[in-house]
């Protein structure tokens, strides 16, 4: 896992660099156009000084076109000559820049360089230069404050892993966001300003992550931005505060209202203060923004601004404790390593005892015929010991008249027959502890294994699910509260496809059905809920609610026991983990009737149980594969047919162990997946066969016990072709129809049949 997660961090870092580097082009040539107080502004040379080399070379390629094509080259002098400096300086002294110049000491060479380019070309172009060069004086400290707020914004948001919103590093966010303002309000489309949008944008989304205070101090800034590129707006900016207050108090009832509300309430001051060009025109920009709040998805904003994990506990810390579960895991597959070498190592030293070398040790060794016997008459004593050992191996025991002739004169006969007796005894009984040592052994492997996996499978779920939406998560946990829940916890964050999932952890019984938590969730999430699933183990509650998925699954089984049975040995089994994932397993125990349910039953109960508590089917698979092999002294096994659809993309995992072949029907042709592994319980060494297939609208997945014989393999496939359309029930029955019916099926084994229709959702 810890490789996994490398090239993870590998690939993130890549598109990191690639998303910096467009993103300082297209800043610059933004901030290229702007102008302060109607001549241009000096808030490029500030963002080029606050970027590093490499990507402050992209902004001044995105600022060269934006003045190249905006005809500006002539007008920005001042502003070019101030950013090649800025750079040939940060290029040629990267590494000092990088080691010795924090925030203050970039924020003062940014501000001089700015100075000197300004008086310098003020001095050979301006005639009258005392106003101008006090006025370029001004602009350059603007500028060295401006790289200097963006240097802290952007090292402490780099630190804590999302926007810094608090502290130091937040308030160099308000000054840096009043700047932006008013860099962006001098970029027009007729009636519409770019700033104010953007400002009016920034509010409502304040509002709706921090309700009303936020609202509020947002509303401020955009004032204070507006005023600085106009003072003839302020006055109708003013109102952009008390709006910001009344869209926060409607935060918790959706976008759509609280854009009502601030337009409305944005409309009200209009009116009281005295409608003229510039409050239309806020009310204009206004309404603009608020549409585009609505339009704009939660989630791409927070992608942007970092901010999709909010949690307390940052993404750092998420990753930590996934590389130590990932750690764990691999220092206990380590551990298993070196116990099996160990093992094996002394197995080789411990070689069973040959007990007729024994019995010659020490019966022969004190004989005083020893030299003789062994001597002269070596190999007709080596061959009559040779004897004594196959007829130990046939009876288990020896008397003297099961003696080879050749031992006829030996007078230590019967102590030959004792010692060979006690050493045989022995030998037995050494070679039953080294099974019993090597079975528990193997089930020790096997427990290293499962927990191995399972810590890789819970480290990768953590690494992979780290963004965590705080506010909403707080909403979830409030309700559950609300509505009985104990020691609520609870964690909202989008899976990879971009969709919302939700876990929470309670004791107690909530109060409202899962349809009213659906209902309530959709409401503030303004998307659409699955119904939740609700897992329990002892006191503990998980519920599961997934945003309502692509595609939908309807399942029929039909259960037939045996020729003469009441109980069937097979078990039959299909739940959603509330996580997009649909199962369906079905399990066929040794023989049947009641020992094989017994089999059949506890494998499937115990996969589910394990699924649903988030352990992986691997894992999972070993730990019941130990439980079968310690259930009893009988020989237990059974087979596993496992079944795995993610509703967000239609793919069918299927994953076979001893199982029969299944069927899919896709479109106009029906496929088989057969298997070729063993059933679970017989061997230490699972592989399971598995098989993957993108399943579509009205494709059918059809899974049988083997108790449906080869001839019936035939009858599933045409009735799959002519009864497509039909209900999944009616398909299961005429499966089971035939099996028990039809000469060619005919059938004395139990039979189970679950047939698997998947569709789309309709939203």
């Amino acid at each position: 896992m810890l490789k996994t997660q490398e090239l993870a961090v590998k690939n993130s870092k890549q598109i990191s660099i690639f998303t910096r580097t467009v993103g300082a082009a297209f800043a610059a040539f933004i901030v290229a156009n702007s102008t302060l107080g109607g001549a241009p502004s000096p808030f490029i040379a500030a963002l080029v000084g606050a970027l590093n080399p490499f990507e402050a070379i992209f902004a001044f390629i995105g600022a060269m076109l934006a003045y190249f094509f905006g005809g500006k080259l002539s007008q920005c002098l001042i502003e070019i000559s101030a950013v090649v400096m800025i750079l040939f300086i940060k290029i040629i002294s990267s590494e000092f820049f990088h080691k010795n110049l924090k925030a203050a000491g970039s924020a003062i060479v940014t501000g001089t360089s700015y100075i000197i380019c300004s008086l310098t070309i003020i001095f050979f172009t301006v005639s009258q230069s005392g106003a101008a060069s006090f006025v370029a004086v001004c602009k350059g400290i603007i500028c060295a404050c401006a790289a200097y707020f963006m240097i802290l914004a952007y090292n402490s948001s780099k630190e804590e892993g999302r926007l810094a919103t608090s502290g130091t590093a937040g308030a160099s966010l308000g000054i840096i966001f009043i700047f932006l303002v008013a860099t962006m309000c001098s970029i027009q489309l007729e009636f519409l300003n770019f700033g104010r949008i953007f400002g009016i944008f920034a509010i409502l989304f304040a509002a709706r992550r921090n309700k009303h205070a936020a609202g509020a101090l947002c509303g401020a800034l955009v004032t204070c931005g507006t005023v600085i590129y106009s003072a003839e707006t302020g006055k109708a900016a003013m109102l952009l505060a008390i709006s910001g207050i009344v869209a926060g108090l409607f935060a918790d009832f959706g976008s759509l209202a609280m854009s009502f509300f601030f337009i409305a309430s944005t409309a009200a001051g209009v009116i009281l203060i005295g409608a003229d060009l510039n409050t239309a025109k806020i009310l204009l920009d206004s309404a603009v923004a608020a549409i585009a709040f609505v339009a704009v998805p939660e989630k791409i904003i927070n992608d942007f601004l970092g901010l999709g994990a909010s949690c307390k506990s940052n993404a750092k810390a998420v990753e930590l404790a996934a590389s130590k579960l990932g750690f764990a895991a691999k220092t206990i597959f380590d551990v298993k390593k070196s116990v099996e070498q160990v093992s094996k190592a002394l197995e080789k030293r411990n070689k069973e005892n040959d007990p007729a070398i024994c019995v010659c040790d020490k019966v022969c060794g004190k004989c005083r015929n020893n030299l003789y016997c062994w001597e002269n008459e070596f190999d007709k004593f080596f061959d009559a010991f040779s004897e004594i050992k196959k007829t130990l191996d046939e009876k288990g025991k020896i008397s003297a008249a099961d003696l080879p002739k050749s031992l006829d004169k030996c007078f230590k006969r019967d102590e030959i027959v004792i010692a060979f007796n006690e050493f045989f005894a022995d030998e037995i009984a050494e070679r039953k502890a080294n099974q019993r040592l090597k079975e528990m052994r193997t089930l020790l492997f096997e427990q290293f294994d499962g927990m191995g996996n399972m810590l890789e499978e819970i480290g990768r779920d953590i690494f992979y699910s780290k963004e965590c939406d705080e506010n909403f998560s707080k909403s979830v946990k409030d309700f559950l509260a609300d509505n009985g829940a104990i020691c609520a916890r609870a964690c909202v964050f989008f899976n990879s496809l971009n969709k919302i999932q939700i876990e929470a952890f309670y004791e107690g019984k909530l109060k409202c059905p899962p349809e009213e938590v659906s209902e309530y969730i959709s409401e503030i999430a303004d998307r659409e809920f699955e119904i939740p699933q609700i897992f329990r183990a002892g006191e503990i509650s998980k519920l599961c609610i997934m945003e309502k998925a692509e595609y939908k699954i309807e399942t029929a089984i039909s259960k037939r026991a045996g020729s003469n049975k009441e109980t069937s040995g097979d078990s039959c089994e299909h739940f959603s983990d509330g996580q997009g994932g649909s199962y369906i397993i079905i399990s066929d125990g040794m023989g049947s009737g009641k020992t094989a349910a017994v089999d059949s039953f506890m494998t499937i109960s115990l996969l589910i149980r394990l699924l649903k508590a988030g352990i992986g089917f691997p894992a999972a698979v070993k730990l019941i594969n130990s439980s079968l092999s310690v259930k009893s002294n009988d020989e237990s096994f059974a087979t596993l047919d496992f079944a795995s659809i993610n509703l967000y993309t239609g793919r069918l995992d299927l994953l076979k162990l001893g199982a029969a072949p299944s069927f899919v029907k896709i479109g106009g042709r029906v496929i088989s997946v057969e298997a070729s592994s063993l059933p679970i319980g017989i061997l230490s060494d699972l592989n399971a066969d598995k098989r993957s297939i993108l399943l579509k609208d009205g494709d059918i997945l059809v899974m049988a016990s083997d108790g449906i014989r080869d001839d019936g393999h035939k009858k599933i496939r045409e009735i799959l072709l002519k009864n497509g359309e039909k209900s999944p029930q009616e398909i299961a029955d005429e499966i089971m129809r035939c099996a028990f019916d039809e000469e060619s099926c005919a059938k004395k084994d139990d039979a189970t049949v679950a047939v698997i229709k998947i569709s789309k959702n309709i939203k």
